[in-house]
């Protein structure tokens, strides 16, 4: 739209673009501590209210509303704010434009502010002659991943899909062809038998963590139709339990699984970018109280930790579901696991994995 009108649409009052994703797409919440302004974030990143004229924002009495033909003509903060206000909103200390970014700042901090711990990209150079040891250490290792006591994906190779390389993966039969490419695998006791699992794990481990250093994970994944995939965080919680959770991608929902509870189901329908056969790339986040916060784009993305993105949080999720919240205090064992189940007969892929933490103020 800006290559061919010199403009996105999204800004732009009475405009289609602006009006149809206000009213079928964008996630409205309520605003803390600003009168019940109702906002979203639009997908050129700006700060918009639910309004009805593109000036005055709704401000309901009891909880967020959905946008409708009534309300599909929302004020956006910067250019359209002013042209329409005289000024941008953003730049004004105490604007509802400027008190819901320094907010959306705080709660979903940029994955750039974060310090980098270790990275995985498989469109290095490095990965292309690397291989997977099924006999190294206690479930083969590989790829700067390791396997788990399911065992790890029988097929393990660099590849390209849709413009992006990553390390496919895919279940395949122990048979005497798999047996002749990796002979090491007939003397471990993990792999030496048909495989019983329908489920095929990997681990990324690195430098440990505590709920204060507020660490968080990217992954990059590819998921053809039919396929199950996820990222999961090994975590501790106060009673020195152990527990996974993550986000677990069907083709039309997402499980997300919280400490010590079952899986919550949301739908993925309406997303914008859904897609089955689709690049993904998930988040998760581990607040300074133990919270968990999880992310999903359809697409690959730079940064998923993005309001846009947010699928929400474990304490928030499990209140509304009427499940326990419980916070996690540290690491269990890895700092990512990667769990597939392979319906189709095609692999998966990962691109890449993205370990980091809070910079720590000086």
């Amino acid at each position: 739209m800006r290559r061919l009108y010199g403009f996105d649409g999204y800004a732009k009052e009475e405009h289609w673009c602006n009006r149809a994703y206000s009213r079928f797409f964008a996630k409205w919440e309520i605003a803390p501590n600003q009168d019940n302004v109702l906002y979203s974030v639009n997908p050129m990143g700006d700060i918009q209210c639910l309004s009805a004229n593109n000036r005055v924002c709704v401000r309901p009495n009891f909880g967020p509303v959905n946008s409708n033909s009534e309300t599909d003509r929302p004020l956006v903060c910067g250019a359209m704010h002013q042209r329409v206000m005289g000024f941008d909103g953003y730049s004004k200390e105490g604007h509802w434009c400027n008190a819901i970014r320094r907010f959306i700042t705080q709660e979903h901090p940029a994955l750039a502010t974060m310090a980098t711990i270790r990275k995985l990209d498989y469109a290095e150079k490095v990965w292309l002659t690397a291989e997977f040891n099924y006999e190294t250490s206690w479930a083969g290792a590989g790829f700067g991943l390791s396997g788990t006591q399911r065992g790890a994906p029988e097929y393990m190779e660099i590849e390209t899909q849709e413009g992006h390389t990553g390390l496919a993966i895919n279940s395949l039969p122990r048979d005497a062809e798999w047996y002749a490419a990796h002979p090491e695998a007939r003397g471990d006791a993990l792999y030496n038998h048909a495989d019983g699992e329908a489920q095929d794990d990997l681990f990324m481990y690195s430098n440990s963590w505590v709920a204060a250093d507020e660490p968080a994970v990217v992954m990059h994944l590819y998921k053809p139709s039919g396929n199950i995939t996820s990222m999961r965080m090994t975590t501790k919680l106060a009673s020195g339990a152990s527990s996974w959770p993550g986000i677990w991608v069907h083709d039309n929902h997402v499980g997300l699984r919280g400490p010590g509870r079952h899986d919550i189901s949301v739908d993925t329908t309406t997303m914008p970018g859904h897609a089955v056969d689709s690049w993904l790339t998930l988040g998760m986040r581990v607040t300074p109280t133990g919270d968990l916060r999880y992310y999903l784009a359809y697409g690959w993305v730079d940064d998923p930790f993005r309001q846009r993105y947010f699928l929400g949080s474990n304490k928030t999720l499990s209140a509304a579901n009427s499940m326990t919240h419980f916070p996690v205090v540290s690491q269990a064992d890895a700092i990512v696991m990667n769990s597939n189940v392979f319906n189709s007969g095609e692999p998966n892929v990962i691109g890449s994995i993205v370990y980091a933490k809070k910079v720590a103020p000086r």
